[in-house]
């Protein structure tokens, strides 16, 4: 993301921290013998999906604008030396 200049990369790191919270948090729970609710489960998978429904794909959408940018000025930079020369 940082390599294709995603604008909201921070925030969206910010995201995925706090879904590896809750993972490691009931994971934690698991480990220690304490089964997570059903209700905790139900609240991370909700979570995972919001992200990859919103974050994901609001990201992928701009990074594929931000390639087809590029795509197009290199194609225009090639015609423009290809025209010079």
């Amino acid at each position: 993301m940082r390599e294709c200049e995603y604008a909201h990369v921070e925030a969206h790191a910010s995201a995925h921290g706090f879904l590896m919270e809750e993972i490691l948090g009931l994971k934690q729970r698991c480990v220690s013998g304490q089964a997570p609710s059903p209700v905790d489960v139900m609240r991370l998978l909700r979570g995972l999906s919001e992200h990859t429904d919103i974050w994901d794909r609001q990201a992928v959408y701009a990074i594929q604008e931000n390639t087809r940018g590029r795509n197009q000025d290199e194609q225009a930079h090639r015609a423009f030396v290809a025209l010079a020369s």
